[in-house]
């Protein structure tokens, strides 16, 4: 019997859907239904965590761009997205020490991760993977101009980048599906090295709520 915490809004402070509310709660009766307690709780940082989080990225798409421009010899403007452009700008017009601030802060959010299970007692965070469920083509793809894409992102993804900054193990579970027959994942984290408690958790939760059979109509 596990500790559950339940998170429902993403790290900016965005909420999901209605759609997505509903099923994280399913899957929220679900574990409660196998044994599991879950309470409510909040992400261990402020809302400034996805605008440092943005900026890091950015600055891995500097060095990407970097890398282009040197192996085609020619300038990464017509290699690249206007996405990753745009991430390229952002970077290199960020004041010099906004970088290292945000990387600062970002390890202050990592090492937070561990303390906030101990505090609560948590053997198992969960929350939604997306805050919407899966949208049409295009929605947040290359050719949505770059700062529609940027707001766009940080909502509907706003929930799995702190596991990337803590090194932390986590799953997708689908344990919702839209009329449409597409799934609607659950998120499951624990913390490092934790791996094989999640893996008994999903065997658990798919025992209980089966998705092997879910196969759409137009499959590979």
């Amino acid at each position: 019997r596990l500790r559950i915490g339940l998170v429902m809004n993403g790290t900016s402070g965005a909420a999901p859907t209605p759609e997505v509310k509903a099923a994280t709660e399913s899957a929220a009766k679900l574990a409660q239904s196998l044994g599991h307690s879950v309470e409510p709780t909040a992400w261990p940082m402020d809302a400034a965590f996805i605008q440092d989080f943005l900026l890091l990225w950015a600055a891995g798409a500097v060095e990407l761009a970097d890398r282009v421009a040197k192996m085609t010899g020619k300038p990464a403007e017509e290699s690249l997205e206007p996405f990753s452009l745009g991430l390229v700008n952002l970077a290199r017009s960020a004041p010099a020490d906004a970088l290292p601030k945000a990387m600062a802060r970002l390890q202050a959010d990592a090492d937070a991760y561990g303390p906030w299970f101990d505090k609560n007692r948590f053997d198992v965070v969960m929350s939604p993977v997306l805050n919407a469920p899966p949208p049409p083509l295009g929605f947040v793809g290359p050719s949505a101009p770059y700062d529609t894409l940027v707001e766009r992102l940080i909502a509907y993804v706003g929930y799995t980048p702190y596991h990337n900054v803590a090194g932390a193990p986590a799953m997708s579970v689908p344990l919702h599906w839209t009329e449409a027959g597409l799934p609607v994942g659950t998120m499951f984290a624990a913390r490092p090295g934790q791996e094989g408690l999640l893996f008994q958790l999903a065997y658990q939760l798919e025992a209980a709520r089966p998705w092997a059979q879910k196969v759409p109509p137009i499959h590979a």
